[in-house]
C-alpha cells in the first residue's frame, strides 16, 4: 500500500531531476502539478510563524474533485532540505531561471 510519505519523497527526487510540471496557483507560495485524475500541491504556511510557531509547508494529494486524499506538514525549522525543496518547486513553476535568462540577454543588448 501506497503511503503519503514515499509519495512526497518520490516527488521530491522527480522534482530535482527536472520532471514534475509543478504550476503556479492563485495562491501564494502553492503551487501544484497535475497527473491524471489527481494532484498534489505544495504550500509554505507561514500563518502559524506569525502567531509564534513554526513556519512549516504542506505537501497534499487530492483527487479529481479536489478533495484531500492525503497530506504531510514538514516544519521548516527541521529540514533545510525541505525548504530547498520549497525553493526548487517555486523556481520551475515561477520559471525564474528563464526569467532570469531572459532579463540577463536584455541588458547586455542594451547600449
Amino acid at each position: 500500500m501506497a503511503t503519503i510519505d514515499q509519495i512526497y519523497d518520490i516527488v521530491k527526487d522527480r522534482t530535482w531531476q527536472g520532471k514534475i510540471p509543478w504550476e503556479r496557483t492563485a495562491r501564494a507560495d502553492t503551487f501544484s502539478a497535475v497527473f491524471g485524475g489527481q494532484s498534489i500541491t505544495l504550500r509554505r504556511d507561514s500563518s502559524s510563524a506569525l502567531i509564534g510557531g513554526t513556519p512549516r509547508l504542506l505537501f497534499r494529494v487530492l483527487d479529481a474533485t479536489g478533495s484531500v486524499l492525503d497530506r504531510v506538514v514538514i516544519k521548516l525549522n527541521d529540514s533545510e532540505e525541505a525548504m530547498a525543496f520549497f525553493d526548487l518547486v517555486k523556481r520551475y513553476a515561477l520559471q525564474i531561471d528563464e526569467q532570469l535568462e531572459t532579463l540577463l540577454k536584455n541588458l547586455e543588448t542594451e547600449q
